[in-house]
């Protein structure tokens, strides 16, 4: 009889290269995905004592001291950021302006890197108006008077996780300039360069979107990029392209090394011409090594060093080592080295999107390229395959869509990028700095009307499809290929792979004709509040607007129906303040279909007490405005009543008490769940109201630290008094109550998916996160919440 293979004989094929890389990305991510960080790094000690068996020696120690590596990074992180408590404070800090700012309409966003006080975080992110007479470079030293305040982001399922990308961007707080006062002296800065290439580019071509692509290309300006642009090329699959990360990094340092190449060679053929003894000149492969490492250090600098092209000179850097010691090393050991590499100099790097995207395409094309002596034509035809396959599963996993046409468009685009577009752009660089004609400048902008164009042609007539529908009809054939491609075993245990991954991926099911789903948005001090169920979706209001002009229904609401594939049939707008109906432009922009319900004749249905209509066996009521009501702003707000067999939800808008009195007398109100009246306005949800509705639990709408104090104090006692729980999403996130056969349950954003670099409420906020409803939040994704990324 065969004998069963152990632990230690599975692990005895991987080298101490590999045993290294395993161990210390297991220590690393054991640490990013904690809840809280422990007060000592005893979890570490799993590592050591892994490491007593010999199989395990290098696995254990190196996943030991990554741990704790890791944890002292994040401790001393967590550190220099700012205290809750003080938010709002204002602080007057010295200190430069670094990177390019940011110009806006309304002002300006830029880096900020504080000399003086010591009790300031180090580094800030802050925004300013136009008080400030002048618009900001960087290098310049200023006195400023800021209002900080510690890192914090929405709370929605979709929503950009702010904290964590402060955190991994060394960012301690953000704030708002109050007064400015500048040095007379400027301090040389690589970023001051930056902004004079991206000076000649803007003056050497007409503004239009190539320009903007170039000047991302060269400097990494991403200021030059609209919205609309980024996400177009996202759309494409091309998003990677317009990031400085390793592919560029790469491209240059292959440049340089070619040149250094050529430099040895012609170095070489001078000394044996004139040298009359025969001397050997420089090795050819270390000099290209050298220049291709310098090119590459170069290009990453005049970038503004961001993080993925660290990680990508890091790597680089690693690898190289082997090549000047004049050892050959397998590509794989090269792989786990640079992965080593990286984690040591910045264990938080697990933490950015951008580190395991890189990664899990170079592992694809390790596992499918290996064994393969001569990278040839055809091993560059399979690379290119695999990524044809692989480019899905990716863009979903970490994007959230996969764009139908991205791969096949990426099989041209990145050969194109990496032989033309890269490096006429490098070459216009140099060029931009010894004035005069810029050939290459005009070439690259050629080569990025090509890529623009390609990004057209994979967008034409294809947007991108939702989350679950890509999940099913492209992401999942295309990691069944891969697994049956890639995983070096027998066809049995593919098989057992595969039916593994398809018992782990979500399975919820549609909706029942009676069930629904209520998700109030954390929408800062507005509203909106999306209604699912089996035969379509309502949007009632619609998020705020802000005097910049920028909305949140851009980044915070339309992503989330994006995400669940969702699109509104009736959108109901409570009345036309900016906090509920400012992104309406937006979302119909999206959704031109849907029937607008509001309560005047700016609507295409006015809202009128004793209509109703039904969604499969759900049944929706307005019960305010009556018809003779002429508009009163908030007392005109639509109040809405959603109700079936398994559960209701009263949403009232903004009407203070007196209509709340008039609705106790003629409506019946009982209700399982209540948004409450006014973001918890004091003005509202009179206690007669309250005990009519009968809720259990109450969501409140509203802004972190709002100027109103919403949801109030004595709100909250009311509440109390009537025995409703009130659930605020400036604390819980999005707040979902979900009215399903097996019964109402609660879900909370922040509950979901707490992680050890979240914001931490201050011990004076009148609502804690502990002694709630929410559950614990219902997973539609084997992807860890730290990895997701809209």
């Amino acid at each position: 009889m065969a004998r069963m293979p152990t632990t230690s004989n599975l692990l005895r094929p991987l080298s101490p290269v590999w045993q290294c890389a395993v161990g210390a990305l297991l220590g690393s991510c054991l640490l990013h995905l904690s809840q809280s960080l422990p007060t000592w790094p005893w979890p570490g000690l799993i590592g050591l004592a892994l490491a007593r068996p010999r199989a395990f020696r290098y696995l254990g120690i190196s996943l030991a001291l990554l741990y704790g590596w890791s944890w002292w990074s994040a401790t001393d992180a967590l550190d220099d950021r700012w205290p809750s408590e003080r938010d709002d404070q204002v602080m007057v800090v010295v200190g430069e302006v670094v990177a390019l700012p940011t110009v806006h309409a309304y002002g300006q966003r830029f880096h900020f890197a504080v000399d003086q006080p010591l009790d300031v975080p180090e580094k800030l992110l802050l925004s300013v108006d136009q008080r400030i007479g002048t618009v900001l470079k960087p290098g310049q030293v200023w006195a400023m008077a800021v209002e900080l305040r510690a890192p914090r982001g929405f709370g929605n399922p979709t929503s950009f996780d702010r904290p964590r990308w402060m955190l991994v961007n060394g960012f301690g707080a953000s704030g708002r300039v109050v007064s400015a006062t500048q040095d007379t002296q400027d301090r040389f800065s690589v970023d001051r360069l930056r902004d004079q290439v991206g000076s000649a580019v803007t003056a050497a071509l007409d503004e239009n979107r190539s320009k903007a692509l170039l000047k991302t290309l060269m400097i990494a300006d991403k200021r030059s990029l609209a919205p609309e642009q980024r996400e177009h090329l996202r759309h494409a699959g091309l998003a990677h392209i317009a990031a400085i990360s390793g592919l560029h990094i790469s491209i240059a340092a292959a440049v340089g090394g070619a040149l250094g190449f050529l430099i040895a060679l012609i170095t070489a053929w001078s000394i044996a011409v004139l040298s009359s003894t025969p001397r050997s000149g420089p090795d050819p492969t270390k000099v290209a090594i050298v220049f291709g490492l310098a090119l590459a250090f170069i290009y990453a600098v005049l970038a503004g060093l961001p993080l993925s092209a660290q990680r990508a000179l890091i790597a680089f850097s690693a690898i190289s080592v082997y090549g000047l010691l004049g050892r050959s090393v397998p590509l794989g050991h090269g792989i786990a080295t640079a992965l080593v590499a990286i984690l040591v100099f910045d264990p938080l790097a697990p933490l950015d999107t951008g580190f395991w995207l890189s990664f899990t395409a170079v592992a694809i094309l390790y596992l499918g390229l290996r064994g393969r002596d001569k990278i040839g034509w055809k091993a560059a035809f399979r690379a290119q395959g695999l990524l044809l396959i692989a480019l899905p599963p990716l863009t979903w996993l970490f994007f959230g869509e996969a764009p139908v046409l991205a791969s096949m468009i990426n099989i041209v685009a990145v050969p194109w990028a990496s032989l033309v577009l890269v490096p006429c752009a490098l070459a216009a660089i140099a060029f931009a700095f010894l004035g005069g004609a810029n050939p290459f400048l005009w070439l690259a902008y050629a080569a990025a009307e090509v890529l623009w164009w390609l990004a057209d042609l994979a967008t034409g007539g294809f947007g991108p499809v939702s989350r679950q529908v890509s999940l099913y009809g492209l992401v999942l054939p295309c990691v069944v290929i891969l697994i049956w491609l890639l995983w070096p075993t027998a066809r049995l245990s593919r098989l057992a792979i595969i039916v593994g991954i398809a018992w782990l991926l979500p399975r919820n099911g549609p909706l029942d004709k009676s069930e629904f789903s209520v998700t109030v948005l954390d929408a800062g001090q507005g509203m909106a509040v999306v209604l699912e169920t089996a035969d379509g979706t309502l949007l009632y209001d619609t998020a705020p607007r802000y005097r910049s002009g920028f909305d949140l229904a851009s980044v915070e609401l339309l992503p989330l129906l994006r995400s669940r594939g969702l699109r509104p049939d009736r959108i109901v707008i409570s009345h036309w303040d900016l906090d509920h109906a400012g992104g309406l432009s937006t979302v119909r922009g999206s959704y031109p279909n849907a029937v607008v319900h509001a309560p005047d004749d700016r609507a295409h249905v006015r809202c009128e007490a004793g209509q109703s209509w039904r969604m499969g066996q759900v049944l929706f009521r307005v019960l305010h405005p009556s018809r003779y009501l002429p508009y009163q702003g908030n007392d005109s707000s639509c109040v809405l009543h959603v109700s079936s067999r398994f559960g209701s939800v009263l949403i009232p808008g903004d009407v203070t008490a007196i209509v709340e009195q008039g609705l106790v007398k003629r409506e019946s109100l009982a209700s399982d769940v209540l948004i409450m009246s006014h973001h918890g306005s004091k003005h509202s949800s009179d206690p007669a109201f309250l005990s009519a509705v009968g809720a259990d639990v109450a969501i409140a709408s509203a802004g972190y630290r709002n100027r109103f104090a919403m949801p109030t104090v004595e709100v909250i006692e009311r509440a109390a008094a009537a025995g409703i729980e009130v659930l605020p999403t400036q604390v819980f996130g999005a707040v979902s109550a979900h009215f399903t056969a097996h019964g109402r349950f609660i879900e909370c954003e922040r509950t979901a998916t707490n992680r050890y670099w979240d914001f931490v409420y201050p011990g004076d906020f009148s609502t804690g996160l502990t002694n709630h409803s929410c559950t614990d939040g219902v997973k539609t994704s084997i992807i860890p919440d730290w990895l997701a990324i809209p």
